[in-house]
């Protein structure tokens, strides 16, 4: 028994239910639009196997937008928090992504301290 009384479960909920439409269509040119005019900030755990890295990146190599060939030259650089390797990231115009080490699909719970400084070293730019 885990105490939540009579409150059913379920598969998918109405909000799930009424954005089916949306699954799996492309943003690519919103994103490309985005990332010409506002600062971005895209982040993934390391050990997220629903939105996985590697996958992630491959997606950012095929946008085309003004700093299309900065992203795919840029170096991985190291992020750190406190003196330990948090993470890898890379910057191009006012993109940054970043893979926040051992940290699965919901990094602000895997890690919130990291979660917490990465959003605030985007916002500070200090990233």
């Amino acid at each position: 028994m885990i105490h939540v009384g009579n409150t059913p479960w379920g598969e998918y909920n109405t909000v799930a239910w009424h954005l089916r439409a949306d699954i799996m269509k492309s943003v690519s040119t919103w994103l490309e639009v985005l990332l010409d005019h506002y600062d971005v900030l895209f982040y993934n755990g390391q050990l997220d196997v629903i939105c996985a890295y590697p996958g992630t990146v491959n997606a950012f190599k095929q946008l085309q937008w003004s700093g299309t060939q900065e992203y795919r030259q840029a170096d991985s650089k190291k992020w750190y928090i406190e003196n330990k390797l948090a993470g890898y990231y890379k910057k191009a115009g006012r993109f940054i992504d970043i893979m926040v080490r051992n940290t699965g699909h919901m990094v602000p719970r895997d890690n919130p301290l990291w979660a917490y400084t990465l959003l605030n070293q985007f916002v500070s730019k200090s990233l």
